[in-house]
């Protein structure tokens, strides 16, 4: 009896911690900056893309943004993010470029809207910004760059890449977002009646 229980229990368990999100979703951005070609770019995210100019007293960027899941308080969001940089007009000298990440606040999603906080709209409050993910770099030939960061307190319904530079051309940017379940109430109870059944 024991032995039927206890498969019960371990088939119960594959499925409670079995993902229930969506696949990885993969956005592509590009962008590049100088003083003869001010800044433009493009990529797969709100707007067709568009990069949007973020002008705060303590804070200027330029953000796209990208989605994929719905706010989801007990879940988090891992991010991996890659590119080739270069700079854009040697006679200007060498390149430089500064990259974070955003999201938007649980209250954002809270008020239902089918797009991200924009900054013609005094939005910047439903934003929350990571540490400086890329410190500022000097470059003069062409870098590879990845990065990887991880939002742990819930997943967001929108994330950002956040950019700040000059004299560059960053191409072939890659941004993989992934909502990823948390082990439910369920599951814990599962993981202790097997524990359970094995000592007995």
């Amino acid at each position: 009896m024991n032995s039927r229980i206890l498969m019960m229990v371990v088939v119960l368990l594959a499925w409670i911690v079995a993902p229930t999100t969506a696949e990885p979703v993969t956005d592509t951005f590009y962008a590049l900056e100088s003083a003869q070609e001010g800044w433009s770019g493009g990529g797969s995210g709100y707007d067709d893309g568009h990069w949007y100019t973020w002008d705060e007293p303590t804070w200027f960027a330029r953000v796209q943004w990208f989605n994929n899941e719905p706010f989801i308080p007990e879940n988090y969001k891992t991010i991996y993010i890659e590119f080739d940089i270069d700079r854009l007009d040697p006679a200007e000298g060498e390149g430089d470029f500064q990259l974070w990440v955003n999201w938007t606040t649980p209250e954002w999603s809270a008020l239902g809207l089918d797009r991200p906080p924009l900054p013609d709209q005094g939005e910047v409050g439903y934003l929350v910004h990571s540490p400086m993910l890329l410190d500022t770099i000097y470059f003069t030939s062409p870098l590879h760059i990845e990065l990887d960061y991880v939002i742990e307190d819930y997943n967001p319904e929108w994330v950002s890449i956040d950019a700040y530079g000059h004299n560059f051309d960053l191409t072939n940017g890659i941004i993989i977002h992934e909502c990823v379940p948390e082990p439910g109430t369920l599951a814990l109870l599962a993981f202790g009646m097997l524990a359970v059944l094995r000592r007995r």
